[in-house]
């Protein structure tokens, strides 16, 4: 029997630091995890990516606390409902093959392994929600839709925003844009207003409609709380853009179970090109990067999230972060304190050995100046590629739109020059190519003899 520790000190980490919101309160958690009882935690992940990144480990690292304290602690896999797709705020989620699901969760539990740990007395259960959603019933599955109304599930934040935002084209200067208010009633009144040209609303019109909610979209928020029935959960960690989902799991606890499950809503973190970090845009700083990336994604960031960066994803003490962000706002040159977040960063995801590795790689590549002495290399088949595939093949990019993307960005260089069509063929000499992302990632191209 695992034995459970009440340390205050972790107990208040976890309650505290990069949380968002308790439910129902902290204190009730608080008492709850100071009773002695074991309790079983948990965290789910949909693979819509094959990488998880910084911002999923703000969650992994709370799991981290509950296991030193001897709770059961799950990382779940939601193979299931990647199937249907988690709502996104803009568009409908494409609806994911097995072939693809299998393949990005394929480096999870190890990319995971990094922050908790699978083996060993208390070892994290690795678990996929494909074990017990693709049992249900249709019978089931109506008894489960009859916990929530349809008004419920439209208030939902997304839901609310694809139902308000329409968009609108100024027939007087042609600027399109957005407006999610009561837009219709705004025209009748004649109140809207190009934001351009300021022109009025006889020269407007509305060129798209609502954006669509599909009916799978309600399910998904139900199979997310089912799992927490399902493994009888007494908490659910999850970034606080779940809340609503792990919410509603929190009801069907009470009405399947009988039983309190609490919420912890982990505050988010973007990625270094202040978009939401995801998965599927394969924009953040991924658990499987080397930590030479890992380094320099992180100096990426703007000055403004260093603060941020050192209470979410390090273990610096809140006091010294505090005196940190004081000593940016009074005008102090903030590169040393990114320096320090970037390196306690990947101190925490790889180790100490591989972040002072990672810092002065930095140092040479970025400060210096220097083409680093350590290359990475891949040997190819073919003597020529397309650019886009051969960045994908080299793994400087996660897909062929990522690819793409840099490159019309201009942070493609082939041998020292900046490469600018998607549609370049690159020959691979017989001294190789070096090809180069942003400051820092190189690779060394060769031929197969």
């Amino acid at each position: 029997m695992t034995k459970i520790t009440t340390d205050e000190n972790l107990i208040e980490k976890f309650l505290t630091r990069g949380v968002e919101q308790i439910y129902p309160s902290v204190d009730a958690l608080r008492q709850k995890l100071m009773s002695g009882e074991r309790l079983r935690v948990y965290q789910g992940f949909d693979p819509t990516g094959p990488y998880l990144h910084v911002g999923h480990a703000i969650g992994i690292r709370a799991l981290r606390i509950l296991q030193e304290l001897g709770h059961e602690v799950i990382f779940l896999v939601g193979d299931y409902t990647a199937k249907v797709g988690d709502p996104d705020k803009d568009t409908t989620r494409a609806i994911l093959s097995d072939e693809i699901i299998k393949k990005n969760m394929a480096g999870w539990k190890k990319q995971a392994a990094q922050l908790i740990d699978f083996t060993g007395k208390n070892p994290v259960r690795f678990e996929r929600n494909y074990t017990w959603l693709s049992k249900l019933r249709l019978e089931d599955t109506i008894q489960l839709m009859s916990h929530m109304t349809v008004q419920q599930m439209i208030q939902r934040d997304i839901f609310q925003k694809r139902l308000q935002e329409r968009e609108f084209k100024c027939k007087k200067c042609g600027h399109i844009f957005i407006d999610a208010g009561d837009i219709i009633g705004i025209i009748a009144r004649g109140e809207v207003r190009c934001p351009k040209c300021e022109t009025g609303a006889d020269n407007i019109n509305q060129i798209r409609e609502t954006k669509p909610i599909y009916l799978q979209e309600f399910i998904y928020p139900l199979m997310q709380g089912y799992d927490s029935v399902a493994m009888k959960v007494d908490i659910e960690v999850g970034g606080a853009d779940q809340t609503f989902n792990m919410l509603v799991g929190r009801d069907l606890c009470k009405s399947y179970l009988g039983k309190e499950k609490f919420v912890r809503a982990n505050k988010m973190m973007d990625a270094p090109d202040g978009r939401t970090m995801s998965k599927t845009k394969g924009n953040g700083i991924n658990l499987g990067d080397a930590a030479e990336n890992m380094y320099g994604k992180a100096m990426s960031y703007p000055d403004s999230a260093i603060t941020s960066g050192l209470e979410l994803l390090t273990d610096i003490s809140m006091d010294v972060i505090k005196a940190i962000g004081n000593s940016i706002k009074q005008g102090e040159n903030p590169m040393q304190y990114k320096k320090m977040m970037a390196f306690e960063i990947v101190k925490t995801i790889k180790g100490k050995a591989a972040a002072q590795k990672a810092q002065k790689h930095f140092e040479n590549t970025v400060q210096k100046k220097e083409t680093p002495g350590e290359v990475r290399s891949k040997k190819l088949e073919v003597k020529s590629t397309n650019i886009v595939d051969l960045l994908v093949e080299v793994k400087l990019a996660v897909s062929k739109s990522e690819a793409r993307r840099l490159i019309e960005q201009g942070g493609i260089k082939v041998d020292g020059e900046i490469v600018k069509d998607v549609n370049k063929i690159i020959e691979i000499t017989k001294d190789g190519v070096l090809i180069q992302r942003g400051k820092r990632q190189f690779v060394k191209v060769f031929v197969k003899k």
